[in-house]
């Protein structure tokens, strides 16, 4: 089995109320969190305050944004004196990202960014990209929709990738390769058994309750929680 796998707890919530009760619930098992960001053109808006929204993640040491949002370069760049960026890394859909320049761009207004890819997306990327992104995440489920099947397909894709681009990953000594979304009881195993170092989960936690899904992880992940984030 590969090293043990960091697994991180997705928030995706449509309103404040609804926000607070998840995060309280995951903050005494895990360090590190990950928050759906979406808009009207992926599905129905989470709810999402650049002020609030760290003051309740205070108590987590990283926080992940994934940006499904029409265009997140907008979205960053208009919003740049207001989000937080130490210990944030925000991740945008390649296909919408345009060019090298404009990640380029984000990081020279503070931002650590990822970049992510859909189901279809073709995830050929230039090496120029392992200089500027922190972290590859491969969705494997459609994005914005909670609940879904995963397609496990992805899990394929996960490997080629890290296959073609085996000597950039290894040079940049702390890439993450993530997979998001589809963990069930039923797949776990593949999950933690594929390429990909970090998995981010929501429903996985939600249906079989956060602490005895820990458990579960820590188990399959090698026995370990120090690895679990």
């Amino acid at each position: 089995m590969d090293p043990a796998k960091i697994i991180i707890p997705t928030v995706l919530c449509y309103t404040k109320s609804s926000f607070v009760e998840w995060v309280e619930e995951l903050k005494g098992f895990f360090k590190i969190i990950h928050v759906d960001v979406v808009d009207s053109s992926y599905g129905e808006q989470t709810w999402f305050d650049e002020i609030e929204v760290f003051e309740i993640l205070e108590p987590f040491g990283k926080v992940i944004i994934h940006l499904m949002v029409e265009d997140p370069l907008v979205f960053l760049t208009n919003k740049s004196h207001l989000l937080k960026k130490d210990n944030v890394l925000y991740l945008i859909r390649l296909n919408k990202s345009k060019s090298i320049d404009n990640l380029n761009s984000l990081k020279e207004l503070g931002y650590n960014v990822g970049v992510f890819f859909e189901i279809g997306d073709n995830f050929s990327v230039s090496p120029s990209l392992f200089g500027v992104c922190k972290e590859f995440m491969f969705l494997a489920v459609i994005a914005g929709k909670s609940g879904q099947r995963a397609n496990l397909q992805v899990l394929d894709n996960i490997k080629n990738f890290c296959s073609v681009n085996k000597e950039l990953i290894a040079e940049t000594g702390s890439m993450v390769i993530s997979v998001d979304g589809g963990l069930s009881s039923e797949n776990a195993l593949e999950y933690i058994e594929s390429p990909a170092n970090t998995i981010y989960a929501n429903s996985y936690l939600k249906q079989n309750g956060v602490e005895e899904s820990f458990n579960k992880l820590s188990l399959l992940n090698g026995g370990t929680e120090e690895q679990m984030n």
